[in-house]
């Protein structure tokens, strides 16, 4: 069998022209690179030098070889360089499937932290509701999916990303940006905008109002926190957002206050399932969760 040895061997002697100066630029013994040599004859099934005295002399048919040895050093050079890329996770292409509120926010900025020193790292970034992501995960089209609450889902291994209290957005100057902390009591007879895309978290909430008796006055239901802190801002009522989100839209002129009783979202990553990840991966999820965690 063909070895990366035998031909790193070859090129040295046929470099130098003797036995004794390759092995001593490859730090092997003189007895050694005759054997590799030998070998390499005896797989290829030619005479690739001459014995003269002790010296080899390239035959016809070494110099012919030689130019595939050096395309074939080449090739292992670059396999190796590449391979010490995906070793510091600085090369390749990372494919993320986001719902849209991580989208604008938390992701952006991760992504800003990991490819500082990391030139040859380019991403595929898609953003859609969070069944989409889990499917484009599961069918392999992304390598790292983001979801709103801890479910199984087929095809997908989920790990958690972090935990976000939700907080009250309030338009700036509403008379309940006096109070410190925000109560269901408070919002009694508020009008109210309600991101409904997530049924697990609105019976959270709507469960919290029962307790205090307090009939929530729903005045519009949308799909994304983006959408509510822009309504909010424009007056329109007051919402229910992760905190995580909500402070990355104060510049629609909204207030952010603690929520009481502590409601929390739950966010997780997804990978496909049974399959191991990359460095690359592990390397952004732990900047993902770094991002995630400082702003939750």
């Amino acid at each position: 069998m063909l070895t990366i040895r035998q031909i790193e061997v070859f090129r040295a002697v046929m470099k130098v022209g003797s036995t004794s100066a390759a092995a001593e630029g490859l730090g092997l013994s003189q007895p050694s690179v005759s054997q590799h040599i030998a070998k390499l004859e005896e797989v290829l099934g030619l005479l690739l030098f001459y014995r003269d005295r002790g010296h080899l002399i390239p035959t016809p048919d070494a110099f012919t070889l030689l130019a595939e040895a050096e395309n074939a050093h080449a090739s292992v050079e670059r396999l190796v360089h590449t391979a010490h890329g995906l070793q510091q996770s600085g090369r390749g292409v990372l494919r993320i499937a986001t719902p849209v509120p991580f989208a604008q926010t938390l992701v952006p900025q991760a992504i800003k932290k990991f490819i500082k020193g990391r030139e040859e790292v380019s991403f595929s970034f898609m953003a859609d509701n969070p069944d989409r992501c889990r499917e484009l995960v599961a069918h392999h089209h992304a390598d790292i999916g983001i979801s709103n609450w801890l479910v199984e889902h087929p095809g997908c291994d989920v790990t958690p990303l972090a935990d976000s209290p939700i907080v009250c957005i309030l338009p700036e100057n509403h008379p309940l940006c006096r109070k410190k902390r925000i109560t269901p009591r408070d919002l009694a007879d508020e009008p109210l905008i309600i991101v409904c895309r997530l049924a697990s978290s609105r019976m959270r909430w709507e469960h919290v109002f029962r307790v205090a008796g307090v009939v929530p006055n729903i005045r519009i239901e949308v799909q994304s926190s983006a959408d509510a802190c822009t309504l909010v801002g424009a007056g329109v009522g007051i919402s229910l957002v992760a905190k995580c989100f909500a402070q990355h839209y104060k510049t629609f002129r909204i207030a952010l206050r603690p929520f009481e009783p502590v409601l929390k979202r739950t966010f997780v990553i997804l990978t496909t399932q049974n399959k191991l990840i990359s460095s690359l991966v592990s390397a952004f999820v732990s900047v993902l969760r770094d991002t995630v965690g400082k702003k939750a």
